[in-house]
């Protein structure tokens, strides 16, 4: 086995598909499965606040790897937040990542409430 980490052993591509795939299957138990338990007519769905923050986050960076490939990883090292130091440009870089997860959320309680489920 080799004593270089796995970020540096497996290209950049690959670890964006690891990714992309570890936010499609947590955002199809998350947030697919409720929405297709609703429209089944089940009384009861499971709704995971951290499952649907942690699907779409991964799907973002595993596209973003995917497609941008090591420019993506680059422009994460440089942006990379220090977290005993929270910084405007900190605060700036996890901004984004902050609102996907909650825009993703509301717009799966919202979708939920149009087809008729109470919480």
């Amino acid at each position: 086995m080799s004593d270089l980490p796995f970020h540096k052993r497996v290209p950049t591509r690959v670890r964006g598909l690891l990714l992309l795939g570890m936010g499609l299957v947590i955002s199809y138990f998350a947030i697919w499965r409720p929405l297709t338990a609703v429209e089944r007519g089940d009384s009861e769905v499971w709704l995971s606040h951290a499952g649907i923050g942690l699907g779409s986050i991964l799907t973002v960076f595993g596209a973003a790897f995917v497609l941008i490939g090591p420019g993506f990883e680059r422009l994460l090292e440089s942006g990379k937040p220090d977290p005993k130091n929270l910084s405007f440009g900190s605060i700036l870089f996890i901004a984004p990542f902050v609102l996907l997860s909650a825009g993703v959320y509301i717009w799966v309680r919202m979708r939920l409430t149009q087809m008729g489920f109470e919480f």
